[in-house]
């Protein structure tokens, strides 16, 4: 190619022929499309292949291009309406909740103001109650002072004759005596007829309705005994029955045991309250004794 410029040029070889009277061999056109010409397929290929680069190169920038203009395309009318709305929204809801912060901001000073004052004023109403309190207590102090000669007792001192019928009213186990002698008396065929004044005599002063109340209560009670029971008896059998039975129903020693004859005088000597005791731990047995009739029971005495 630097052949054919220089060829070509007439200012370098003066000596030069005009373009017209050159042969048609010597033109680069026509020598890259003879057939001969062994370079002139890799001249041919040469060409080809920028005019693809070309091609290329113009295919990139077109896309780049393309690509620019798409970036820079203004944004649609209900686009911009959106995002002005959404923005609109935005700046309403902080607005919103700065008010209700500080509302909210108000409303904890008033309630903190609001408990001071009322704590202030329970104190203030504490002290005035304090003060009335003390003068109400000296007022009820000195008219109780006033008044104190002239209070008499609803209930006047016992006499000494009157110490053991108040000592057994004042034990609960008189009035579980009473009220299961009322239910099952005539279950235990207790024909004895006696009032609860007369019930406390007995228990007092031991006599024969306190042994007609203990001896069909001990006829029901195992182990059966040889002796008869009498009114003269029933104390020793009594202490026979509760030798096997007391430690089941009651706590505690035996308060009377058989001595020969001599139970009879150790039982009258007791304290009424000890045979309050007794006949309530006759009752228990009589019921144990029930109860295992009912359940077909023998019980063991050793």
């Amino acid at each position: 190619m630097q052949a054919l410029d220089l060829a070509c040029n007439s200012s370098l070889d003066p000596s030069a022929a005009d373009l017209s009277t050159m042969p048609e061999l010597s033109s680069p056109i026509r020598s890259s499309e003879n057939p001969h010409n062994p370079n002139s397929h890799v001249e041919n290929n040469y060409v080809e292949n920028i005019k693809e680069d070309d091609v290329k190169n113009s295919s990139i920038n077109n896309n780049d291009n393309n690509v620019l203009v798409r970036r820079e395309r203004p944004s649609r009318a209900c686009t911009q309406r959106a995002a002005a709305t959404l923005q609109a929204a935005a700046e309403a809801e902080a607005v919103m909740a700065e008010k209700e912060r500080k509302r909210k901001k108000v409303k904890t000073r008033e309630r903190l103001a609001a408990r001071l004052l009322k704590e202030s004023s329970d104190e203030e109403e504490e002290e005035d109650g304090e003060e009335e309190d003390g003068e109400e207590n000296g007022s009820l102090s000195s008219s109780l002072q006033q008044c104190s000669k002239t209070v008499t007792p609803l209930v006047g001192e016992p006499e000494p004759s009157q110490l053991p019928r108040w000592d057994i009213r004042s034990m609960w186990q008189l009035a579980s005596i009473l009220n299961f002698l009322n239910v099952f008396r005539h279950m235990l065929n207790i024909k004895a007829e006696f009032s609860a004044e007369e019930f406390e005599t007995a228990l007092i002063m031991p006599n024969n309705t306190l042994g007609d109340i203990h001896m069909p209560l001990l006829k029901a009670i195992p182990p059966i005994t040889r002796m008869a029971l009498g009114h003269g008896t029933w104390i020793t059998v009594l202490c026979r029955k509760l030798r096997d039975w007391w430690h089941w129903v009651a706590e505690g020693d035996i308060p009377i045991v058989a001595s020969h004859g001599a139970e009879v005088e150790a039982y009258n000597a007791l304290d009424p309250g000890v045979r309050v005791v007794i006949l309530k731990a006759l009752c228990d047995i009589r019921v144990e004794v029930l109860a295992l009739e009912n359940l077909s029971v023998q019980p063991i005495f050793y």
